[in-house]
């Protein structure tokens, strides 16, 4: 759990430093499609630390490690959006918030698929594991049942 929140925190020094670097610039397309990179891999950390949190404890410290970068995360967010009014690129925002939305959802739609999958999976597995169980013990109460008939008769 730590080192998904670590690992969130480092990913948005990075965007900062890249956000910084910017600024002090003049702006071309590939700092900024590097930014934008830099920000979806820090976003893609949230989401998973912040999954991991929803599933299990947090400790004082991830807590405001996980809340700070939130912050963060939206504070970017808000400097995109800035610059590119400032810009007059609007759509360009708009876009990339579309296309990121797009994403989010076809990855969801595919890690539901995968969970389902890996259930199905499990439930086949459980049902197989029945069938070979019930089966085994089949066979040894027909072997007792005719060793006792041999031993008898």
């Amino acid at each position: 759990m730590l080192g998904e929140v670590s690992a969130c925190l480092a990913a948005l020094k990075t965007v900062n430093s890249a956000i910084s670097i910017i600024k002090q610039s003049t702006a071309h397309a590939s700092d900024i499609s590097g930014v934008l990179g830099h920000w979806a891999n820090a976003q893609e950390k949230f989401q998973k630390a912040d999954k991991a949190r929803a599933s299990g404890r947090l400790s004082y410290k991830e807590a405001i490690a996980l809340e700070t970068a939130a912050r963060q995360l939206k504070n970017f967010d808000q400097q995109l959006k800035d610059i590119c009014y400032l810009q007059q690129q609007p759509d360009l925002y708009h876009s990339i918030k579309n296309r990121i939305e797009i994403s989010r959802v076809e990855h969801e739609k595919a890690a539901r698929k995968l969970r389902i999958k890996r259930a199905q999976n499990r439930k086949l597995f459980k049902e197989i594991f029945l069938i070979v169980s019930l089966s085994a013990f089949g066979f040894f109460i027909i072997m007792g049942m005719l060793y006792l008939y041999v031993r008898i008769f």
